[in-house]
């Protein structure tokens, strides 16, 4: 356990037997969105869709995704499902897998006391935090092996957090998934091959964790300045990218123009 005047609470992620400690202020307000993974990427997230694509007001019919049983299936009764065999949308390659977290890790390090940057080391060699954030996308109907479901996720998660709303319905996910699958074939990650592909999900994969274990603790125990803060970066952070949600309802068919 990471041992720190300055813990806050622990937030329990994911499936029921992945917990993440939040050490501290520092590591609670990480900013995805200042960090070279983000700057390496900045150009190769695809517009939301037809019915709000990077600020667009045009309209369009929206299809609604459909999913087979097995993109569900769970490994047991309770719901639960394993956070090491989730399909990805790429062949995973360990070494680079090791890679990503090593500069995860050292990008974060430079930000938090050395004891606390040791615990949290130790916490993501532990758990892998991939297989954590497709088990967790899996949980909500959404199949892990597709780019636009994984990305449907992520889109979803920032504008709860830029909008302090809560976190998307599985059939919300499933809107802006329905959204992503016409604009994608027309984006950059429509042409990675394996390799890019690895490097652009699993650097998502470990803010992301951060970010939606933080933001779900805040709310719950009303830290309502952390929020504030949080949901400040997320939103200038994705006006990088050309995404301004603050005018933007979330429906079962995604995303559209309030």
């Amino acid at each position: 356990m990471l041992k720190n005047r300055n813990i806050y609470l622990t937030a329990t992620f994911l499936m029921g037997f992945v917990g993440l400690l939040i050490p501290s202020k520092v590591l609670a307000q990480y900013n995805y969105y200042s960090s070279p993974s983000f700057s390496f990427n900045q150009n190769n997230y695809p517009p939301i869709g037809a019915t709000y694509s990077r600020g667009s007001s045009t309209k369009k019919p929206v299809q609604r995704p459909t999913f087979n049983q097995t993109d569900r299936t769970t490994n047991n009764q309770s719901g639960r499902i394993s956070a090491t065999n989730n399909p990805l949308p790429y062949i995973r390659n360990k070494k680079l897998s090791t890679k990503i977290r090593e500069e995860f890790l050292q990008d974060l390090a430079k930000q938090l006391p050395p004891d606390e940057a040791k615990g949290v080391r130790e916490l993501m060699e532990k758990n892998d935090m991939v297989q954590v954030l497709a088990g967790s996308a899996r949980l909500q109907g959404l199949n892990s092996s597709k780019k636009e479901d994984l990305l449907a996720f992520w889109y979803g998660q920032q504008w709860a957090v830029a909008n302090q709303q809560a976190f998307p319905s599985s059939q919300q996910y499933k809107g802006i998934s329905s959204q992503l699958q016409r604009s994608i074939a027309q984006s950059s990650i429509a042409k990675m091959d394996n390799t890019e592909l690895q490097t652009f999900f699993e650097q998502l994969a470990y803010p992301q964790v951060i970010q939606k274990a933080n933001y779900q603790a805040y709310r719950k125990y009303g830290k309502q300045d952390s929020i504030n803060r949080m949901s400040k970066a997320t939103r200038e952070g994705l006006k990088k990218i050309g995404v301004d949600f603050q005018n933007v309802r979330l429906t079962d068919d995604g995303f559209t123009s309030s």
